[in-house]
């Protein structure tokens, strides 16, 4: 039998130090994530979402075969079951892993995307490109619930759990995210701090002082990020300018499920823009 008391107080733990950080200066063991390489399994047009009764999703603009990443602009069903892209789009980038594994499931079609060319090469390169040039803001002053993981980014069956709650340096939602016939806690929040250096600070103290006595990964989300898993605590953390973004899911019996929280916090990296 696991020791489920100690494993309770290691999680505790863990905890304070994201909330809290340390002064650790240990180092982290770093593992590169390597990105995917496929073709894409959606096409131009083609309007995408996280259940099959979804009311708003995204379209896919075009698809860049040398980055693996799909240009994608908001959409909105019509009263007659027809697609258009939203009165307020955010056409913006994301990795081909993020898409197909937040948006599995195909619900409708806006035509006049789906001649556009698709993997054209000059023009997704020059897009893309001009988009890396792009210095992302460091002082974030939008609205929490703007950019935000909600229960419409969740697999179908995932629940809330009470309320997001929120102040003006915090916000915290918690949901029950439906894998198979499991419900997996799972919390996320956002923390505002005074200032970059602030944030950049917090961010290091709490990567290292959980690096002390576990693997820490480090990923490319935002200006830095970073990834844990213990027992059944699983953590992505990642600074965004004076932002800190945490995920976590965290089950006390077994079995435990392990949720891939690398494609949500990519989603809420790219809802922040300032």
């Amino acid at each position: 039998m696991k020791n489920y008391f100690g494993i309770v107080v290691s999680a505790m733990i863990i905890l304070g130090i994201l909330v809290a950080g340390c002064t650790s200066s240990a180092s982290s063991t770093v593992t590169p994530i390597a990105p995917s390489s496929s073709q894409p399994e959606f096409n131009n047009g083609d309007v995408m979402g996280a259940d099959a009764s979804s009311a708003t999703g995204i379209t896919i603009v075009s698809f860049d075969s040398s980055s693996n990443s799909y240009t994608i602009d908001d959409a909105t069903k019509n009263a007659d079951g027809t697609w258009q892209i939203s009165n307020n789009p955010s056409q913006r980038v994301l990795p081909q892993t993020v898409i197909e594994k937040v948006y599995p499931i195909k619900i409708g079609t806006i035509s006049s995307l789906s001649q556009t060319s698709q993997n054209v090469g000059s023009s997704n390169v020059e897009r893309s490109s001009l988009q890396n040039t792009v210095t992302q803001p460091e002082t974030i002053n939008q609205d929490f619930s703007s950019m935000a993981l909600t229960i419409n980014d969740l697999p179908q069956g995932s629940t809330e759990y009470g309320t997001p709650t929120q102040n003006t340096t915090t916000y915290q939602a918690k949901f029950v995210y439906k894998s198979g016939s499991t419900g997996v806690p799972l919390t996320f929040t956002i923390t505002k701090y005074p200032s970059v250096t602030d944030a950049e600070t917090t961010f290091n103290q709490q990567k290292s002082g959980i690096a002390k006595n576990m693997s820490v990964t480090s990923l490319t989300i935002g200006d830095e990020g970073f990834n844990f898993q213990f027992w059944s605590f699983n953590v992505v953390t990642f600074r965004h300018g004076d932002l800190i973004v945490t995920l976590y899911t965290y089950q006390v019996m077994e079995p435990v499920v392990q949720v891939n929280l690398q494609p949500y916090a990519e989603l809420v990296n790219s809802r922040i823009t300032g």
